[in-house]
């Protein structure tokens, strides 16, 4: 009776520490001073690249001459910083979109402290003046990880104007899922405050679906993206795509230009020489 008293009072406390802290285990935000960001911009790319305000959102456009398709707006995931992605935008730009990398309350430069209902309310402010100042060309949402929790969110909102495509790499049902993944001994899908769930969001948004699956996804696992691109498929058009060898992090190493074009639903331009 005595051990059995102790191993359930671990567990209690297992369970208090993972409510109490849970968000110190989501999120691993970069760090970087507004100076420091304005810096970097500028000393990258130039030109090609702007701050959105007051999102910290950094906005790369094609080289001039390219013909300009529409938006794509990028929601990265759990660690680092949204300008950590900028080695995407060729691909983006190769096919006539402008990037946006979104940045998260209390990620790079921004004050706050992230959590599902800040990300979430933040990111639909960023697609609204996205959509303001873009307008009319289409708009993608692109969410990464945890960003994929964050885009389907985005473009499940009522009301809102539903994005052109909705494009999930590495993504996941819900972060409970997730968490029951990750601590198999305790109930962490009652214990989740930031759910983000991407089922839900899923069955209400009616535009193109892009997944893309790794086959060997060692965090969030690829049986997750396998179960949500079900659903995609249940409500409407969907494209997928799993790389059977990719890891969570390792995948864009493995990615070839037909399979972005499937993803994204727009091919390289033909640029003049």
């Amino acid at each position: 009776m005595r051990l059995m008293l102790t191993l359930l009072g671990l567990l209690l406390a297992a369970m208090g520490a993972l409510y109490v802290g849970q968000r110190g285990l989501i999120y691993f935000p970069g760090k970087m001073a507004p100076t420091a960001l304005t810096e970097t911009v500028a000393a990258r790319f130039g030109d090609r690249a702007a701050i959105l305000a007051p999102f910290d959102a950094v906005v790369m456009s094609p080289a001039p001459g390219t013909p300009v398709r529409g938006t794509a707006i990028l929601f990265h995931g759990n660690a680092a910083m949204g300008i950590d992605r900028a080695y995407l935008a060729p691909v983006f730009a190769t096919r006539g979109l402008r990037l946006v990398l979104a940045e998260y309350p209390g990620y790079g430069a921004r004050a706050g402290a992230p959590s599902e209902r800040a990300i979430v309310e933040d990111a639909r402010a960023l697609y609204a003046e996205v959509l303001r100042q873009f307008a009319p060309g289409p708009v993608l949402l692109v969410g990464e990880s945890l960003g994929s929790g964050v885009a389907a969110q985005v473009a499940a909102r009522p009301g809102s104007p539903p994005p052109e495509r909705l494009v999930l790499l590495t993504p996941f049902l819900s972060l409970a899922e997730t968490a029951a993944r990750a601590y198999p001994l305790l109930p962490a899908r009652l214990l989740v405050k930031d759910r983000f769930d991407s089922a839900g969001a899923l069955s209400r948004y009616p535009g193109p679906v892009a997944i893309l699956v790794a086959g060997k996804d060692e965090v969030v696992g690829a049986d997750q993206g396998r179960a949500l691109a079900e659903i995609a498929r249940s409500r409407g058009e969907t494209v997928y795509l799993e790389l059977a060898e990719a890891g969570h992090n390792s995948w864009t190493a493995l990615m070839s230009d037909a399979q972005w074009t499937a993803l994204l639903g727009a091919p390289p331009l033909r640029l003049p020489r």
